[in-house]
């Protein structure tokens, strides 16, 4: 008998054991689909979001479908009407003053900045050989250049898929928009700084294209935090008023406007193509500190720059 009752308390014992183990490991368990739930959020928000941003644009816009089915492309509406471009006077340098109101017919800028994925088709397509794509002086600085696609091309450390093309000049970004408004019939082409700002800050006057409070690392890619571009659209968290990511930090973006004192005005030259001069970059980067992802700051670089920090993104106008 005592050896019976032995028998049951180890048997009574291994069962208690073993519950335990279930119950631990269907505890672990838990923590870790728990764990890739919330590693996998960003990219189910993202998704989702993409989704959402594409089903409204070939519903108001269906002009847009070659971009958004055969280039992959996403992109959010700006209405027409005024907004306050530039700095208040006890705000930014020099060259964001007069803070003034500017007038512009409705668009569409592009979700995000336009990706290495993107941006192949154009090399494949033979783009830099095409001359009529180029204007005079991008086509003069090409050949002397023997430019046949952007400077970090082949570096793994930017040449990603999905991140933002970076090492362009404004001369590729032109001719890229152009092959593209050929190859859709669509009039795609880079933003004004006006549109940039507008898209970024919307109508309230806010320093960033979330609001006034300062950039932390779950709004943006900045100050040199991730020291590289991510994904583009990355930080939803970090959107201006009408869906555009990525409009601070990441990749700073070229504008079509010269760098001209304010106020804006469409009409005096500064949005004439090929014109010499330096072109303004908007945005900020991966690299900018706090100050330089204002939505108000102004960066004039030279054309012919491809800096790592530097892509673009697009703008379509309806009747542009």
């Amino acid at each position: 008998m005592p050896a019976l009752i032995d028998a049951l308390d180890r048997q009574r014992k291994a069962d208690t054991t073993r519950r335990r183990v279930v119950v631990i490991l269907a505890g672990v368990s838990l923590v870790v689909l728990l764990i890739a739930a919330l590693v996998g959020y960003p990219s189910w928000q993202k998704a989702r979001r993409v989704r959402q941003v594409q089903a409204t644009a070939l519903d108001k816009a269906p002009a847009l479908q070659p971009l958004i089915e055969r280039f992959g492309m996403q992109f959010v509406e700006v209405p027409a009407g005024e907004f306050s471009m530039g700095s208040p006077q006890a705000m930014g340098g020099n060259d964001e003053h007069p803070q003034h109101s500017v007038a512009l017919d409705g668009y569409w800028i592009g979700l995000t900045e336009v990706t290495n994925a993107q941006y192949q088709p154009f090399i494949t397509a033979g783009g830099y050989d095409q001359r009529e794509l180029w204007t005079t002086n991008g086509w003069a600085w090409r050949q002397s250049k023997n430019v046949i696609e952007p400077e970090y091309w082949g570096n793994a450390q930017w040449n990603a898929p999905d991140q933002p093309v970076v090492g362009v000049s404004w001369y590729e970004a032109i001719a890229y928009t152009r092959w593209l408004a050929r190859e859709t019939g669509l009039d795609v082409r880079l933003p004004s700084e006006a549109e940039w700002e507008k898209a970024a800050r919307g109508t309230d006057g806010r320093i960033y294209p979330w609001g006034d409070q300062e950039p932390t690392a779950d709004l943006i890619n900045f100050n040199s935090q991730v020291k590289r571009t991510t994904v583009a659209g990355s930080y939803p968290p970090g959107a201006s008023p009408y869906g555009a990511l990525d409009m601070a930090g990441n990749a700073g973006e070229w504008t079509s406007s010269l760098r001209m004192d304010y106020p804006y005005q469409r009409g005096d030259g500064r949005e004439n193509l090929d014109a010499e001069g330096v072109r303004v970059m908007r945005g900020g980067s991966w690299y900018s500190e706090v100050n330089s992802v204002r939505v108000s700051v102004r960066l004039g670089l030279v054309p012919q720059n491809r800096r790592v920090i530097v892509g673009f993104r697009i703008v379509w106008s309806p009747g542009f």
